[in-house]
């Protein structure tokens, strides 16, 4: 009896390696390590939309921020400076698209290395107004942006 226990164990201990491995090879070289403390963050924040909108990195750089993913692969950042579209063809002009949103100042971020993209964003950033939007703007953003996507 007591081989057999052992013997579920050590599977479920290697089924839950190679799942974790598996998401550790998607945040790698992705966005997500540049806008999130590291890996475990990351996975704790994963379960959940509403959790994976926020980072303890972006808190500490930018203060009030959320992230949305979006479902084409691209990424928004909503910074009290403005919306900043990652990966992503989300702008016209240099406005947000979305209804409700037309006076949000909004920047495509260019394509650049994982590493320098926080430092590029922070360029953005600082050479904005940088109350643009308040922390209830940004959760009505969010809301608009995300919709009912939220879990």
């Amino acid at each position: 009896m007591d081989m057999l226990a052992l013997g579920f164990v050590t599977v479920l201990a290697v089924a839950m390696g190679v799942k974790i491995l598996e998401q550790y090879r998607t945040y790698a070289g992705s966005v997500h390590q540049a806008l999130y403390s590291n890996f475990t963050e990351y996975r704790m924040r994963k379960g959940s939309r509403e959790a994976l909108s926020e980072s303890y990195r972006l808190k500490k750089l930018f203060g009030p921020h959320r992230i949305v993913h979006m479902e084409d692969g691209g990424t928004v950042l909503l910074l009290t400076s403005g919306c900043y579209a990652i990966n992503g063809e989300n702008g016209v002009g240099d406005k947000f698209p979305w209804e409700g949103l037309r006076h949000v100042p909004m920047a495509i971020v260019e394509t650049v290395p994982i590493d320098r993209l926080l430092d590029r964003i922070g360029e953005m950033h600082n050479t904005r107004d940088p109350d643009v939007l308040a922390t209830s703007e940004i959760e009505k953003a969010f809301g608009l942006i995300a919709g009912d996507t939220l879990e």
